[in-house]
């Protein structure tokens, strides 16, 4: 099919290029937001407290929509723009992560 689009036109080809992968990723979303809801059932049986699952699930979010972009930006020829935008959403990651790794030591430390 995007052969046939492409020898037609291939501005078709690349606008049903781009309509298919918004259609995997909105497939990969709903797969995505229904391992979250598995993942958050396990963190609340284990008595996690409700604010370290949010925060599990807005990484996940964060991490799947910076993927979208730094893809996007690669296929439009613009990479190091998206590789400089991966270096600011770890950056961020970290950041935004460390309550959690915070609990995680004194987890650790409460073991020990």
């Amino acid at each position: 099919m995007y052969l046939l689009l492409n020898e037609v036109s291939s501005k078709y080809a690349k606008c049903f290029s781009l309509v298919l992968l918004t259609y995997f990723f909105m497939m990969a979303l709903q797969l995505l937001s229904s391992i979250i809801g598995q993942i958050t059932n396990v963190f609340l049986d284990f008595n996690i407290g409700q604010q370290y699952v949010t925060i599990i699930i807005r990484l996940i979010g964060i991490v799947y929509y910076a993927e979208f972009v730094s893809f996007l930006l690669a296929e439009t020829s613009l990479g190091n723009v998206g590789k400089m935008f991966e270096y600011i959403v770890k950056l961020y990651l970290i950041g935004y992560s460390l309550p959690m790794i915070i609990k995680l030591f004194e987890l650790i430390l409460s073991v020990v």
